[in-house]
């Protein structure tokens, strides 16, 4: 009976020596995982806030664009206005 008994042990001890280097192949290529995820977030991020960096350069681009055409468009009134005032006065 200690035979059957030590073989049975000894395929215990087999069995659970797979099964610990199969648990730390697991862990290991978990760690690995977390970590490529880690690292494509922060990779993420960082295309986010420089999206965000050049969307605002591009909204204060526009903003000066828009503020110069409201002054020329109101510059361009002025002078119509005073070409009229001079076809009034030539006329008389």
């Amino acid at each position: 009976m200690s035979q059957v008994f030590e073989g049975y042990e000894g395929q215990y001890c087999e069995l659970s020596a797979n099964l610990s280097r199969k648990s730390t192949s697991a862990a290991i290529l978990d760690e690995c995982r977390l970590n490529q995820s880690s690292d494509r977030i922060k990779e993420s991020r960082k295309t986010m806030l420089e999206t965000e960096e050049l969307g605002v350069s591009i909204l204060q681009d526009l903003h000066q664009q828009r503020q110069s055409l409201l002054h020329a468009n109101n510059t361009l009134h002025g002078v119509d206005d005073n070409i009229g005032k001079s076809k009034v006065l030539t006329a008389m």
